[in-house]
């Protein structure tokens, strides 16, 4: 069994489809509602640890605006946790800043829809509108899902490229 550890609901959403899609039988997604890992987080975490049923514990988060930063800080929390079966994996590709939103833009299936919401957005910039760009992500994919006729804002893999190399690290890591 694997135990996944997400920031929020989207990133549950969409690593429960994706697990499921994978045929990664037995999982759980765990949403912690932000960035750190509490005391009862890291309380679960010890507990995972020790239950015999779960292979891998995988601290799946947003790399954010520092990757290295954002690593080395969930390091430190987990540094009274040092065991093999915890993993980190930093979104969007384990390797550059920003989010999830970032990796679901790069494996769209339909990039105009993108295009057309990077248009929107540079034209309420232009038009002085302050825009905060991580919100801004957010609201790409809720419309990109829209767009793509789902009628949701919820994401839907049929939307996705699951072949796309910009995925392949996270495929990776969860099948590792």
């Amino acid at each position: 069994m694997i135990k996944i550890y997400v920031e929020g609901k989207s990133d549950k959403i969409f690593l429960d489809l994706l697990c499921k899609n994978l045929k990664i039988d037995e999982f759980e997604t765990i949403p912690i509602g932000g960035n750190n890992l509490s005391s009862s987080d890291l309380k679960s975490i010890k507990e995972d640890i020790s239950d015999m049923r779960i292979e891998k514990i995988c601290i799946i988060f947003d790399a954010d605006d520092d990757y290295q930063k954002t690593k080395e800080n969930l390091q430190q929390q987990l540094k009274n946790l040092q065991n093999e079966k915890i993993k980190i994996f930093l979104f969007p590709n384990n390797k550059d800043n920003k989010e999830i939103e970032i990796l679901l833009t790069k494996i769209a299936k339909y990039p105009h829809f993108i295009t057309c919401f990077k248009e929107y957005s540079k034209c309420l910039k232009d038009k002085g509108t302050i825009l905060n760009e991580k919100e801004l992500n957010k609201n790409l994919i809720y419309a990109y899902n829209q767009a793509c006729g789902s009628g949701t804002k919820e994401i839907c893999l049929d939307h996705y490229d699951l072949d796309h190399e910009y995925i392949k690290p996270l495929i990776d890591f969860l099948k590792a």
